[in-house]
């Protein structure tokens, strides 16, 4: 448990915790695991439980409907762009691009959980099964087919992200010249981060 608070699952609950054992291999009953994730995280534990979420109603009504993209650019001066994709009927992580090892690994994960029926509308069951069998959950697959001349149509209401930037140029010889490696997980993106922060500051 402390190897997965130390990796991609920093931020997960008990019931997150639970689920990677148990795809793992390792069966622990959901209560061992919550008061042992409380006696090696109570400042996490104690974070989610006083954040209270405030939904929004949002409905689609089968897979393929929409895809919802977004990134996070804060890092991206840096070298570390992060975009995603999920569908909006299953929540299916479609795509992930960054640390691949430690996306991957949060992928599989997500896509293989289960996700509890609510008092929001939202569809229960696994993001994998919910999206490749839509009709078991009274959906079907809403993907279509395009054209290339309809495809490029699009294209120009689209920005792609330009890799090659001035900052991504002076931070390449930064690692050059340090022989720092890419990072393989957060912790060493986090401590790569500090450090580029502390030689630009400098």
């Amino acid at each position: 448990m402390q190897q997965e608070l130390d990796g991609s699952g920093c931020s997960g609950g008990y019931r997150a915790v639970w689920h990677t054992l148990k795809m793992e291999g390792i069966q622990v009953p959901r209560e061992v695991v919550r008061l042992v994730l409380k006696e090696l995280d109570p400042e996490g534990v104690s974070e989610r439980r006083s954040k209270t979420l405030r939904r929004r109603v949002y409905h689609t009504p089968v897979p393929n409907h929409s895809w919802h993209v977004d990134g996070y650019n804060k890092l991206k001066p840096y070298g570390f762009p992060v975009h995603g994709c999920i569908d909006g009927y299953s929540r299916k992580v479609l795509w992930l691009k960054l640390l691949q090892e430690d996306l991957s690994s949060v992928q599989l994960h997500w896509n293989s959980h289960y996700i509890r029926k609510s008092r929001f509308d939202t569809i229960s069951g696994r993001p994998d099964e919910l999206y490749f069998l839509p009709e078991c959950s009274g959906g079907r697959n809403y993907i279509k087919s395009v054209t290339d001349e309809q495809f490029d149509d699009m294209s120009q209401y689209c920005h792609e992200y330009n890799e090659d930037n001035l900052y991504q140029e002076y931070f390449g010889e930064i690692f050059e010249q340090l022989r720092l490696g890419e990072p393989t997980n957060w912790r060493e993106c986090l401590d790569q981060y500090n450090r580029l922060c502390e030689i630009a500051e400098g």
